[in-house]
């Protein structure tokens, strides 16, 4: 066969069953997986900069900052988004009370355009410590390790799909 397959799951994880395939393309040594590894680039992908808004809405600081598109912006604002989709709420960012957050709102040179709202606050520059933790390497995102791999029969079925991909030969 020209791939090798191995099913994890279903794990269930309350919503539905999880399930994850990886395959290995045996003659190029690719290993295909979605969702249980990732590796993190440095910067943003070409792709991901078709449309930088997002990248540039979470390079601020704040929300009464403006938006300026910059190549240092869209690689800050990658990093934070990174860190907000491994994570869902990082150790560096402080959710910010209802009240001050729509007083800032308010204030945004752009009100009442939805890029002045801004919920949270990151700490100083904790979250780039945050992100050298996961930049450059594979590692299974925290937020698949801790809701769904450890949930009921998920280490076991893990660790068994994880001895069979890893018996694979790839690069």
């Amino acid at each position: 066969a020209e791939f090798q397959h191995a099913i994890l799951g279903p794990i269930s994880i309350g919503l539905g069953p999880f399930v994850e395939v990886a395959f290995n393309h045996a003659r190029s040594g690719t290993l295909i997986v979605t969702d249980c590894v990732a590796e993190v680039p440095d910067k943003p992908l070409d792709i991901i900069q078709v449309d930088p808004y997002p990248l540039l809405y979470h390079s601020r600081a704040e929300g009464i900052e403006p938006i300026e598109d910059s190549v240092q912006g869209r690689i800050r604002g990658w990093r934070k988004t990174v860190l907000f989709a491994l994570y869902i709420r990082p150790v560096a960012v402080d959710l910010v009370k209802t009240l001050p957050t729509f007083q800032n709102w308010f204030k945004a040179p752009t009100f009442p355009a939805i890029d002045g709202f801004f919920p949270f606050e990151w700490n100083g520059d904790g979250w780039q410590k945050s992100f050298s933790g996961v930049q450059g390497r594979l590692l299974v995102p925290p937020i698949v390790q801790n809701f769904i791999l450890n949930r009921r029969g998920g280490p076991q079925k893990t660790m068994e799909w994880v001895d069979t991909v890893a018996s694979w030969k790839f690069k």
